[in-house]
């Protein structure tokens, strides 16, 4: 992932389209501070999250080692093309 220091974007900030968008990003943050705040336990909501990743990541390596079985060729190459050496 690229990382922008904040020197580089501030020239953006001048247009008024970026200024827009700030302003609509800043208030729906703000909601959601208010949201998470009514939450009892956000530990909870947390462990939730990684429950559903783990699920997810599961289902995912049982979907490609299924498709692996009935055609290891074509899996193969998609791999190799998604990660190369």
């Amino acid at each position: 992932m690229q990382t922008i220091s904040l020197k580089e974007l501030l020239p953006l900030a001048d247009q008024p389209n970026i200024l827009k968008a700030l302003i609509v990003a800043h208030r729906h943050l703000a909601e959601l501070k208010g949201i998470a705040k009514t939450i009892p336990n956000q530990a909870i909501l947390l462990s939730t999250l990684s429950l559903q990743e783990a699920q997810d990541s599961s289902a995912f390596i049982a979907l490609m080692m299924t498709a692996f079985i009935s055609s290891p060729l074509i899996v193969t190459m998609k791999i190799n093309h998604l990660f190369p050496d």
